[in-house]
């Protein structure tokens, strides 16, 4: 008697169904390890940003304003535009809290940074001779700042800040062909006020790092201004400074 091939089918099928049925709970089984991990790891970064941090941060500066500059003579005083790319690195410690179950957090922080932006001008009146350089360099800020952020979702936190600084200037003239002192050298420190916008990405619940955008709107510099004729001349020189910051920044939360 011979076999029926509706039999043969179904026995096919049967043995199919038996050997892929382990297979594919293996499958799944696999999906939902993987599922957990990351539900795992949402976890752990889902902790609020509440906590003392302390951090280090590096990027770059451009250095702008205008340098003028007076020898004491009836023609109007010498202007240059300053323009000026440097390096950014310092640190800083602070403290952020998140208010409750909200997505407010609230923060300060101080901070110290080394700058490298170097200007190196010409001092000329208007379509006169050149009468020496100058050489304008900012050297270091410090100062504290308060923080507003909002939390974005588990890992991300936008904020803004507002600092109040301390800038430290240095400014060298050589070659000064009126008066009668060819080189002068000051350093000077002034007073700022810096808003800044930024956001923070755990990375660990601990491990953060982010970026962060600085306009710096910085108090004018005097570093020579005579208030009578000195040896033939009333000589002067002043600088009204503001500086783009971009940085990076690493935080370590505790």
């Amino acid at each position: 008697m011979g076999i029926d091939d509706t039999n043969l089918n179904f026995y096919s099928s049967a043995k199919d169904k038996i050997y892929k049925g382990p297979k594919k709970m293996k499958k799944n089984r696999f999906w939902f390890t993987m599922l957990s991990l990351m539900g795992a790891s949402i976890t752990v970064a889902s902790a609020n940003f509440t906590g003392f941090y302390a951090g280090g941060t590096i990027g770059a500066a451009m250095l702008q304003g205008t340098h003028q500059y007076s020898n004491g003579t009836t023609t109007p005083a010498g202007k240059q535009k300053v323009n000026a790319l440097g390096y950014l690195a310092g640190g800083n410690v602070g403290y952020l809290r998140q208010m409750g179950d909200s997505k407010l957090v609230l923060g300060g922080e101080a901070f110290a940074t080394l700058a490298g932006p170097n200007a190196k001008k010409d001092l000329q009146m208007p379509d006169g001779p050149i009468e020496g350089k100058a050489n304008i360099r900012h050297k270091m800020f410090m100062g504290a700042a308060v923080i507003i952020g909002a939390v974005m979702n588990p890992k991300v936190m936008m904020y803004t800040k507002l600092a109040y600084e301390m800038d430290k200037f240095e400014l060298q003239y050589t070659g000064l062909t009126f008066g009668t002192v060819a080189n002068e050298k000051f350093t000077k420190s002034v007073r700022g006020i810096v808003p800044s916008v930024g956001a923070l990405c755990k990375i660990t619940n601990s491990f953060l790092i982010g970026a962060e955008y600085s306009y710096a709107l910085i108090e004018k510099l005097a570093p020579r201004s005579d208030a009578t004729v000195i040896n033939g001349a009333q000589r002067g020189f002043t600088y009204s400074p503001t500086e783009h910051r971009l940085a990076a920044k690493i935080v370590y939360l505790f």
